[in-house]
């Protein structure tokens, strides 16, 4: 993949980053306890997906791209 073209996917994927954790922090508020643990397993499988094939080879390739990396040193 071209560098124009994994910068902007990883601009996208740090939204993506950026909506997984505030849905983490609001399925916290599930009142439910069986709800509250189907939806955060959903949701962490949908990260994991989103890690594994498609932020991780765009980091690999161009690791200044990294969208979790960017968040997590500043």
């Amino acid at each position: 993949m071209d560098e124009t073209t994994a910068a902007k996917l990883s601009g996208e994927l740090k939204k993506i980053v950026e909506g997984f954790n505030l849905l983490s922090e609001l399925s916290m508020s599930i009142p439910d306890e069986a709800e509250r643990i189907r939806f955060r397993r959903a949701l962490g499988q949908l990260m994991v997906v989103a890690d594994t094939d498609l932020i991780r080879p765009i980091a690999r390739q161009y690791p200044h791209l990294d969208p979790v990396e960017s968040k997590a040193s500043k």
